[in-house]
């Protein structure tokens, strides 16, 4: 008997993966929880003034990834928006800003404010602090709480406004130099 010996040759196939548009295995985009954040969430800006909004990818436990592929836009004439977050202050009013990636999209509000000067309280203060927030001083601080809103005195020598505890209403220039006006009055 005489014994053959069979021969093998190597077979070769090959594997073809086609990846487009349809293909979402390698898409860094389609992880759950992923998300968008913008900052500032909502802020004032003077005429004519800008900013630079900031976009950041997120995940479901607040981390943090940095994208170079963040765009965004404005959605109201108030603001000029540049396609890499520069918001400049085009006309008063409030307007939006939206940050977009593929599906994701957040939006943060701008106010476009006139130069001035606020009279605020906080109720156990009266501060003044520029239009966008800004500069915020005390000027008189008051040992109770419950301060109501100050109004400010012809020609902006000053502001006038409640104590709680005392019921008086007292004036205060920009210094913080206080006086009674009235030893028992409201609702300046």
């Amino acid at each position: 008997m005489t014994e053959r010996r069979r021969r093998c040759s190597p077979t070769w196939f090959w594997l073809v993966i086609a990846l487009g548009e349809a293909c979402r295995f390698f898409d860094p985009l389609s992880q759950g929880g992923l998300g968008i954040r913008l900052s500032p969430r909502d802020t004032a800006v003077y005429f004519g003034a800008q900013f630079t909004a900031r976009g950041v990818m997120t995940n479901s436990y607040g981390d943090v990834y940095p994208s170079d592929h963040i765009r965004y836009m404005g959605l109201d004439p108030a603001i000029r928006v540049a396609p890499l977050g520069t918001v400049t202050a085009a006309a008063y009013g409030r307007a939006r800003v939206i940050a977009f990636r593929g599906p994701f999209v957040d939006t943060a509000l701008v106010s476009v404010v006139p130069v001035g000067t606020l009279g605020v309280s906080d109720g156990s203060s009266v501060d003044i602090a520029s239009v966008d927030g800004s500069q915020r001083t005390t000027v008189a601080a008051i040992g109770g709480f419950g301060v109501r809103a100050p109004a400010w005195l012809p020609g902006n020598a000053g502001l006038v406004y409640q104590d709680p505890v005392s019921g008086g209403l007292y004036l205060t220039n920009l210094a913080g130099d206080t006086t009674t006006f009235i030893v028992y009055g409201q609702d300046p």
